[in-house]
């Protein structure tokens, strides 16, 4: 780590890991790195309801599970220290994300709980929410004409920087070749707006069209990245 600064790698892959966490079910109130003003190493804080002080030991296997995800990550088990979010670090800290900008923001801070004299990098608060959707591909018999239809999941994830295709899938019979693929599945995280869920969840149909609609787009890019003569036919 560079005593001096965060390089982007980290700052990167901080946000990546808290983007893992949430999508695993491990919620994060607040995250930020900070270091002493006497001191080189960096650590990065994550705060989170999921934390108990009692078993710590398990709330650090879920988050180095998470961190296992990311493809050679810049941080490292022993960058990251994990606190309840009503440790007092937490909630002085809490305020100062609400005020920080789209980016990690680096400020100087006095105190935050136990600790003094800092300097840190703390990650915005995301209020957008993800949807997660499955756009499904099916050929119709000989032709090239592939039918279309869309599942949402209905829960939101909460405080995802990402979003767009994160996943495309198919499958084929021992013997066949991937041209002879018949079924094909995108999956696709659509970033919305709290009031947008807010009517989502009263009227679904209401937002249905838009959500399925933004799916729809980014999933048929990725599609005909690998048949680009498909001819797509939206489903019901």
């Amino acid at each position: 780590m560079d005593p001096e600064l965060l390089v982007e790698s980290e700052l990167n892959d901080g946000r990546k890991l808290i983007d893992h966490l949430v999508y695993d079910d491990f919620e994060v109130t607040v995250a930020f790195w900070a270091r002493n003003a006497e001191e080189e190493q960096w650590q990065l804080y994550i705060a989170s309801p999921c934390v108990d002080e009692k078993r710590l030991g398990l709330a650090y296997k879920k988050v180095f599970d998470s961190l296992n995800k990311l493809f050679d990550p810049w941080v490292t088990p022993l960058d990251i220290k994990l606190i309840n979010d009503t440790n007092p670090i937490a909630l002085d800290a809490i305020p100062l994300r609400l005020k920080s900008s789209s980016t990690p923001t680096r400020m100087q801070v006095k105190q935050l709980g136990t600790l003094s004299n800092l300097e840190i990098y703390i990650y915005p608060e995301d209020k957008s929410l993800r949807l997660f959707v499955t756009v499904s591909y099916l050929k119709q018999g000989e032709s090239n004409k592939w039918l279309t239809s869309a599942n949402i999941d209905k829960k939101p994830y909460r405080r995802m920087q990402f979003s767009g295709v994160v996943g495309y899938s198919t499958s084929f019979w021992q013997g066949e070749n991937p041209e002879d693929v018949k079924h094909a599945n995108v999956s696709v995280l659509v970033e919305i707006g709290p009031e947008a869920h807010m009517l989502f969840e009263r009227n679904e149909s209401l937002m249905r069209d838009s959500i399925v609609g933004q799916a729809y787009a980014l999933a048929d890019e990725t599609f005909k990245q690998r048949h680009p003569d498909a001819e797509i036919v939206r489903g019901r």
